[in-house]
């Protein structure tokens, strides 16, 4: 939270005049969830990591001169990978272990699965969010998007 707009004024100073940003990340929907120390992924997995509800992030964007031009919430398609995720670590267990060790391998496959209930559940999201500079021409980039259910 408190390098989030650092992040974004940052990212705004590299954009070209008229460019567009794609930022990929993970929210939360519950409020107070990111401030709630320690859990299982502060301790083990993500110790600095923090989870925002998605109205703050895009609002820090825009603070930093970005106009929001698109959001998509991946999240039921990524609570899928999480499970594949986890199949593939079970059947590779032995190499994975012979990776790092037995206590990694039971870190990351407890997150993975406990992400996966998490985005199953609707308590955090994937978001892609489309960021431009205020000053680029206005595209109708999603057809499907602007299309009449009779074009079916």
């Amino acid at each position: 939270r408190a390098k989030m707009r650092t992040y974004f004024d940052h990212l705004r100073s590299l954009l070209a005049p008229g460019g567009v940003l794609l930022n990929h990340g993970i929210g939360t929907r519950e409020r107070d969830r990111g401030r709630i120390k320690p859990t299982f992924v502060s301790t083990y997995v993500f110790p600095d990591g923090e989870l925002l509800p998605i109205e703050e992030v895009v609002g820090v964007a825009e603070r930093s001169g970005f106009e929001l031009r698109d959001l998509e919430s991946l999240r039921t398609s990524y609570a899928l990978t999480l499970r594949r995720w986890v199949a593939n670590l079970e059947r590779n267990r032995d190499d994975a272990v012979a990776a790092a060790d037995e206590r990694v391998y039971r870190i990351w496959r407890a997150f993975m699965a406990g992400s996966a209930l998490s985005f199953e559940k609707a308590r955090i999201s994937v978001y892609q969010l489309v960021l431009a500079d205020p000053a680029r021409p206005w595209t109708y980039g999603r057809a499907w998007a602007m299309a009449s259910d009779d074009e079916g």
